[in-house]
């Protein structure tokens, strides 16, 4: 992260996303990539893939607290009502309301940056608190660079009450 992102408020309707769950740490990035491969061979076939489709990670637990290999991740793609979960691939609905967003880009440890500028350095001074849904990433286009070192662009959404 070179500079500290523009952050915007958005009321964000209720998204229903498709998801993998991967129960093995955030530092695990060949298993989180697994869920996501598992997912897009699930979407794919049934229309939920292209040029338009939303892609996000569901972060579940703060490493600061719950063991690192602990850690649990959503691997999620935007579908309509008629997704039905199937083997692996669950559905669920992120919660909507008001969210912090801010755009982030860089290399793997962008994602720690990210979190860490939202929660320790925009919220305590934003006049929210944070509210009890889990945040999330929103992939903008597919990672860029080389698996060893890849370059990733998204939007970090914060779920947000008033203090």
């Amino acid at each position: 992260m070179t500079k500290a992102p523009k952050v915007r408020i958005e009321e964000v309707p209720p998204l229903r996303v498709a998801y993998v769950k991967h129960m093995k740490g955030y530092e695990d990035s060949a298993g989180i990539g697994e869920a996501f491969e598992t997912l897009f061979c699930w979407a794919g076939p049934r229309g939920f893939m292209g040029p338009d489709a939303r892609v996000m990670g569901v972060p579940l637990d703060n490493p600061d607290i719950t063991p690192k290999d602990k850690c649990r991740y959503c691997a999620c793609v935007a579908v309509n009502d008629r997704a039905e979960p199937d083997g692996r691939v669950g559905i669920m609905t992120l919660r909507p309301g008001k969210y912090a967003i801010g755009r982030f880009t860089g290399g793997a440890g962008v994602f720690k940056e990210a979190y860490a500028h939202m929660y320790g350095e925009w919220l305590p001074r934003s006049g929210w608190q944070p509210d009890d849904a889990p945040a999330f990433e929103s992939y903008v286009g597919e990672p860029t660079g080389t698996e060893k070192k890849p370059h990733f662009v998204f939007d970090l959404y914060v779920p947000l009450k008033p203090l």
